[in-house]
């Protein structure tokens, strides 16, 4: 008789022992769903938040053809920026200009100090832009008294800056692309553009301290003989 109840006792704590792991496995499994159901919520919170709406303004730069593009994010200003096969993580706002429309994305990897807008009509068509401004031009120089067609057609500026780069604004007609670093020194009553420290692609004589006349060149930058071209910028 007592063997038997032994038994019946022994079997019972068996069938609490496995009651009771069962009941854990289930709370645990309640509680991970209640997680990953909270987490859920949290990602879709975010991936649907409403998209904010921007401006995206272009403004008249004398020594240009184009204008230059800028996105107004409230007090936040955003400019073209540089950059190397940029990845976009998560679209957050929308703009729209006078020509089509763009969508704003975050930038991976940079927070909120850089976007990217895609055109709506074009996916290839992508600007990074950036809250920092621009480098400021040291000198600035843009051809004198040009028309519209000249504007379009010939070599518009030449633009120096402090840390010894230069740049030079070729018309869009132009298919000689001024890719790569460029970089300028004065020598003799003579302004020298290289092209990689050494090799020098154009000449322009400096009459005075506010023109340069245009010499020559040895790619095709679209500039007459003879050129002048007056400073408009001056940061010194």
């Amino acid at each position: 008789m007592n063997v038997q109840l032994f038994k019946i006792a022994m079997k019972g704590d068996v069938f609490m022992f496995i009651l009771k792991g069962i009941l854990r496995i289930i709370a645990a499994a309640t509680l991970l769903s209640f997680i990953l159901t909270a987490m859920c919520a949290c990602r879709t919170t975010a991936d649907t938040e409403p998209l904010v709406e921007m401006q995206m303004v272009y403004e008249d730069n004398p020594a240009f053809f184009f204008k230059d593009m800028k996105l107004v994010w409230d007090a936040k200003e955003y400019y073209i920026a540089n950059s190397h096969n940029p990845e976009h993580g998560r679209e957050i706002g929308y703009a729209a200009d006078g020509y089509s429309g763009w969508r704003i994305y975050e930038l991976k990897g940079y927070g909120r100090d850089y976007l990217m807008a895609i055109d709506n009509d074009n996916e290839d068509c992508r600007r990074v832009m950036s809250i920092n401004p621009p480098e400021k031009p040291w000198r600035q120089y843009v051809l004198e008294n040009a028309t519209d067609r000249q504007r379009a057609e010939r070599m518009l500026s030449v633009t120096l800056y402090k840390n010894g780069t230069a740049s030079l604004s070729t018309p869009p007609i132009s298919s000689y692309a001024m890719t790569g670093t460029y970089y300028y020194s004065f020598e003799d009553d003579e302004l020298l553009i290289y092209q990689n420290k050494e090799d020098v692609i154009a000449r322009f004589i400096v009459p005075d301290d506010n023109t340069l006349v245009f010499s020559s060149a040895t790619v095709p930058l679209f500039a007459n003989a003879e050129a002048r071209y007056l400073k408009i910028t001056d940061n010194e």
